[in-house]
């Protein structure tokens, strides 16, 4: 009789982990969408910081060729000081496509990544607007905080595959690009490139 209560309890529990480890593909679905919303407008970028892993001090962000960002601290400042910050026709619009997310047997971690065709409008420092397509990649490991149970981004990538101006191809617009004109006719990318640690403004794709 032992045995048997023994046994079922081992079932029940196996199973109640694969329910939440289910409810974890919702839970960081959701949680990625939050993160897109709150980066469309400038108001809510200041926020973003908090859907990190705050508490841990390997918690990392790195953006494109930026520098890799570390802790709780260094996060919390590269997103609230990320342009756009006028309030004026600025944002960055996002999406989230082909989700491959993978959740721990444990149920603690999971790693996931999503392609997302995108487009972004916003000023440049001294100047006027720009506007721009950017498709990418996200690459991020997440972890479950131990004490509330809510799952937290802990290791983010965004690989950008393009980046070009509206009116122009993405090819024609790289070529552009390599050749070191655009930044000369637009002043106000290189301090936005130059990335957190060097500038008070990181790249934002």
């Amino acid at each position: 009789m032992e045995n048997t209560q023994k046994q079922l309890e081992e079932v029940i529990a196996k199973y109640e982990l694969e329910i939440q480890r289910i409810q974890a593909y919702t839970e960081i679905q959701n949680l990625m969408g939050k993160y897109e919303t709150y980066r469309f407008t400038p108001k809510g970028m200041s926020k973003t910081y908090e859907l990190f892993a705050l508490w841990r001090d390997d918690c990392t962000l790195e953006v494109s060729d930026g520098n890799i960002v570390y802790g709780a601290e260094g996060i919390r400042a590269y997103y609230q000081n990320t342009p756009p910050n006028d309030g004026i026709g600025s944002a960055l619009f996002d999406t989230l496509a082909s989700p491959c997310i993978q959740v721990a047997g444990d149920c603690k971690t999971a790693k996931a990544t999503w392609a997302s065709p995108g487009l972004g409008t916003g000023k440049l420092p001294d100047q006027g607007h720009m506007s721009c397509w950017c498709w990418g990649k996200y690459a991020i490991d997440f972890i479950r905080n131990p004490e509330t149970g809510e799952w937290r981004i802990w290791h983010f990538h965004w690989y950008r595959i393009i980046r070009n101006d509206y009116h122009m191809s993405f090819s024609e617009f790289m070529e552009y690009e390599d050749s070191g004109e655009y930044e000369r006719n637009n002043p106000g990318l290189a301090e936005i490139r130059k990335g957190p640690g060097t500038s008070t403004l990181p790249p934002i794709f």
